[in-house]
């Protein structure tokens, strides 16, 4: 079961569409040249309006040409949909109109008394493109989401409690009369539902309001828990987060590689959180 999972995972599927493109440019390419050379074969599973050009206005190379230049959005599309999903939307929408020019040329046949059933394969191989295509335009976003993180090399940072973005900082203990008596270097991690303090180092303690724990451990709590996050006055390089329960900690940016608090204020505006200025 989970074999045939991945095989039909959204990249797979788009990437299946892309070639469906790319098959039809190629056969009606080869139509083009079968028809610029006087044959009378042709594939059916290609850009109908194409070849017809080229038996609209045969032995020209102006009909090759226009018909070459029906090929290009297609062949476009077929390049920038590998970054750009709405490429795959664009293929779409050109190939419906292709078959409804099928469709038109069949009625045209039956109104001049021809018989227009012999185009029934190309309405059903018409039909088979359009629903790779649209499986496309279904999985296209989430594909080249994957296929871009994947060629830039993106890897989130996770643990066993899930993926996260880390801030590192100094946590400084703060007493009753809201003095910093202690200062350690520490992280804070944004989950996607709460947040983690923890301090680095065995040899101080560091405390979340009146509660003290060991350095080594995480002190986590869910944002449901979170009161209000203050920063200091100006000149001044401190978050404070109250919690509901009447717990409070510090967080103290210094001169550390890769922090600074309006990195760590930008986290809180992302994950949802009002930060103000300390009461005067």
């Amino acid at each position: 079961m989970e074999k045939r999972k991945m095989s039909n995972s959204p990249e797979k599927v788009y990437q299946s569409a892309r070639y469906a493109i790319l098959f039809l440019i190629a056969l009606t390419a080869v139509n083009i040249i079968l028809s610029a050379a006087g044959s009378s074969r042709y594939f059916v599973s290609s850009v109908f309006l194409s070849y017809f050009m080229v038996t609209l206005i045969p032995k020209t190379g102006l009909g090759v040409a226009i018909a070459a230049a029906i090929l290009v959005p297609y062949l476009l599309a077929f390049f920038l949909s590998k970054k750009k999903h709405v490429w795959m939307i664009v293929a779409l929408v050109l190939f419906v109109l292709d078959t409804l020019f099928v469709i038109f040329i069949m009625f045209v046949l039956h109104r001049i008394g021809e018989s227009p059933w012999s185009m029934l394969l190309d309405i059903a191989l018409h039909a088979f493109v359009i629903f790779e295509l649209v499986m496309g335009v279904k999985y296209g976003k989430a594909a080249t989401e994957a296929a871009e993180e994947a060629e830039e090399g993106t890897v989130m940072p996770h643990d066993e409690d899930g993926v996260y973005n880390e801030v590192i900082c100094v946590v400084a203990v703060s007493k009753e009369n809201g003095k910093h008596t202690l200062e350690t270097t520490g992280v804070v991690r944004f989950y996607e539902n709460e947040i983690v303090i923890g301090a680095v180092g065995t040899a101080q303690t560091m405390m979340v309001g009146s509660v003290y724990a060991a350095p080594t451990e995480r002190m986590r709590f869910a944002y449901s828990e979170i009161a209000r996050v203050y920063y200091a006055k100006k000149n001044e390089r401190t978050i404070r987060i109250d919690l509901a329960d009447g717990r409070y900690a510090y967080c103290v940016f210094a001169a550390l590689a890769n922090a600074n608090r309006d990195q760590f204020t930008e986290q809180l505006y992302a994950h949802g959180f009002t930060v103000e200025p300390f009461a005067e």
